[in-house]
């Protein structure tokens, strides 16, 4: 890049399977012109298969935002207030007016001042789930915050599997334990829910992915250091 001239100014993390028109990255660009400070930018997140299906968006991930506190927060975790929403035209655009400021967003589209990866380092290397949430989180101790842009849009197609499963709960957990809950009541309260569900339905192999979760977390296998109860009583 030195030798070419060129700065770059703009980092934008995609994942791998998203859709973006030529037309949004262009007035994204145009926004980031306009920012006064490091804040990181996401947007609306629309299913590839049902155009009008919003399946994420940012402005409403955060699990408290200055629109709506909740109070005090017990644990980090989605708020999809808009999870599976289908825009009908022109009357629900008024949803889509306002900018919001969440607590964090998915690496399916998120934007950053190229300098603040200087400042905060990289993502973990958590894979397929958990990063981008911890990422966002570290950016908001250092005093950063998450703004969406509800003018633009993006379409992505979810797919999950047991392996992605096992991921997002045991990483939910450690996110959990290095920015928010400091006892693990909540967390035990989760399994038993989860566990509950998946009984109510005789899932066996999705109750066992929990089940092995569960017990990496608590053997202090290759997921935690050793002698982490210290710090997390």
């Amino acid at each position: 890049v030195e030798s070419t001239g060129i700065r770059v100014n703009e980092l934008v993390v995609l994942d791998d399977d998203v859709a973006l028109s030529l037309e949004t990255l262009a007035r994204h660009w145009a926004t980031t012109l306009f920012r006064s400070d490091h804040a990181f930018h996401t947007l609306p997140i629309f299913l590839k298969s049902e155009p009008r299906l919003l399946w994420e968006d940012g402005g409403f991930w955060g699990r408290y935002t200055p629109d709506s506190p909740g109070g005090q927060r017990r644990a980090v975790a989605p708020r999809l207030l808009r999870h599976a929403k289908v825009f009908g035209g022109a009357h629900h655009l008024g949803d889509m007016a306002r900018l919001h400021h969440p607590e964090y967003a998915a690496f399916i589209f998120l934007s950053m001042p190229f300098a603040r990866l200087a400042e905060l380092g990289l993502p973990c290397a958590m894979f397929l789930r958990g990063d981008d949430i911890e990422y966002c989180l570290r950016h908001v101790a250092a005093g950063g915050v998450t703004v969406s842009n509800p003018n633009l849009a993006a379409w992505h197609e979810a797919a999950h599997s047991y392996a992605q499963e096992y991921m997002s709960i045991a990483h939910g957990v450690i996110i959990n334990m290095a920015y928010g809950q400091r006892t693990p009541d909540d967390l035990a309260t989760f399994f038993h829910r989860r566990a509950a569900v998946h009984l109510s339905l005789s899932d066996v192999a999705g109750l066992t992915v929990y089940a092995e979760a569960l017990a990496d977390l608590v053997a202090c296998g290759p997921l935690l250091q050793a002698n982490y109860v210290a710090h997390y009583l």
